[in-house]
């Protein structure tokens, strides 16, 4: 039986795709491949440069955690490090792009397989959990507003929640068993039999990153940063294609469409994104064709480009490896 669930979570991903395809036969594509075919070109360029901040900050992120790890990396190889990922990761519905920045991050700071883990695992639990207050701020100042709350009360409520649920998540005694199931998602199953082999030292060395609540500040607010960069990036694609989406609905609600992508049933968040969206941002001004191209476009000046920029650092280092043997 779980020899039977396990194959059948490999093909969990053509739950997405034929989300995707549904959608996709409910909606006009000629009016969405209209309104990509007219979109202003300037703000396109812009929200393509607005991906260079959260980049950048994700790889400031990976540095001090590297250092944490007693070891050294440099800025430049950190950024390596997080574009090596994204090609496979956008090709392939398993985590082929966390097995190359696990591999790359070896090769630039000289950990070992257990540590360099960690510290991947420790960097996506950061982006997870940042992503979650965010979703969770948003959706609550949604809800407060609508019942006629106090705005201001909202966000102190979302911002205590949120403390609440890192100091539960974070918690090195309860890190373990809450942390369990999240890891068995983001290990590549080829480096899950490694940590089978050394559980008890992987979650010590992953405690490092946890231990102390003022250094995991500085991670926080860089995950927070490179999130809402993104979330701008959106706004300037909604500008691009002229869809009437106001930058507040989207610091509240793209979080938790955001979410909707991270769930493991798709490849590269197709058909769960499309739903959130239509759930959401569905109104009688913004139509299913215009949510549709807002999507594809969102993708091409993100995960896309990046995996672009990504695919010349993989490429460099597999030549590199091989000149080495």
């Amino acid at each position: 039986m779980l020899r039977f669930l396990q194959q059948l979570k490999s093909w969990a991903f053509l739950i997405g795709i034929a989300l995707f395809i549904f959608i996709v036969s409910h909606v006009d594509i000629q009016k969405s491949w209209l309104l990509i075919q007219n979109s202003k070109i300037k703000w396109l360029l812009l929200a393509l440069l607005f991906l260079l901040p959260e980049i950048f900050s994700k790889a400031l992120r990976l540095k001090l955690l590297v250092n944490k790890q007693k070891a050294h990396i440099t800025l430049w190889h950190s950024l390596q490090v997080y574009l090596s990922g994204q090609p496979l990761g956008i090709l392939t519905p398993a985590k082929l792009g966390d097995v190359s920045r696990v591999l790359v991050l070896q090769k630039t700071s000289n950990l070992r397989t257990l540590p360099a883990l960690a510290t991947h695992i420790a960097d996506k639990s950061y982006d997870l959990i940042s992503l979650s207050f965010l979703a969770l701020l948003g959706i609550l100042s949604l809800v407060v507003q609508s019942e006629n709350y106090n705005y201001e009360l909202a966000i102190l409520s979302g911002i205590l929640i949120g403390m609440l649920l890192m100091y539960a998540c974070l918690n090195p005694k309860w890190m373990k068993s809450i942390f369990r199931p999240i890891i068995a998602t983001l290990t590549p199953s080829t480096l899950s039999s490694e940590l089978q082999k050394h559980g008890t030292e992987f979650y010590s060395k992953l405690q490092v990153f946890f231990s102390d609540p003022v250094q995991e500040i500085i991670p926080f607010a860089l995950s927070i940063f490179a999130w809402e960069s993104a979330i701008f990036r959106g706004y300037l694609c909604a500008l691009a294609l002229q869809i009437p989406i106001s930058l507040l609905s989207l610091v509240r609600l793209l979080p938790s469409v955001i979410v909707a992508e991270f769930i493991p049933v798709s490849i590269l968040g197709f058909g769960t994104r499309e739903f959130a969206l239509f759930l959401f941002f569905l109104s009688p001004e913004i139509s299913k064709s215009a949510l549709l191209s807002f999507s594809l476009i969102t993708v091409l000046v993100g995960p896309i480009f990046s995996a672009m920029l990504g695919s010349l650092v993989l490429t460099k280092f597999m030549r590199r490896e091989k000149r080495h043997g």
